[in-house]
């Protein structure tokens, strides 16, 4: 994981897509203007988190993890319904609690 003071970032940067990033609610650049390419620039809301792409696959596999953990041991529905195939780009959008000593997210 990353703890940088982060407050702006660039959709192409992260692998976010302008629709994407239009569904999870920005829909509008740091400068007002309607959010229509990858480059502009956008301010990240408060509790998102943008994570290294190392995260996110280690992030992938806990998903997998807490589905297979949800349907085998509790016989409960699967939280994240991952393919197989999955992508950390479809983990975008996706609850997340992080906790630290000073610092609290989701």
């Amino acid at each position: 994981m990353m703890n940088l003071p982060l407050t702006h970032f660039r959709p192409a940067e992260i692998g976010l897509t302008v629709e994407r990033a239009r569904e999870l609610g920005y829909v509008r650049d740091n400068k007002g203007a309607e959010l229509k390419t990858p480059d502009q620039i956008l301010e990240l809301k408060v509790q998102d988190l943008v994570v290294s792409r190392r995260a996110a696959d280690w992030l992938l596999q806990v998903a997998r993890f807490i589905d297979d953990e949800l349907a085998q041991l509790y016989g409960c529905d699967r939280f994240y319904c991952l393919p197989e195939a999955a992508q950390p780009e479809d983990i975008i959008g996706q609850l997340l609690i992080c906790l630290s000593p000073h610092t609290s997210a989701g």
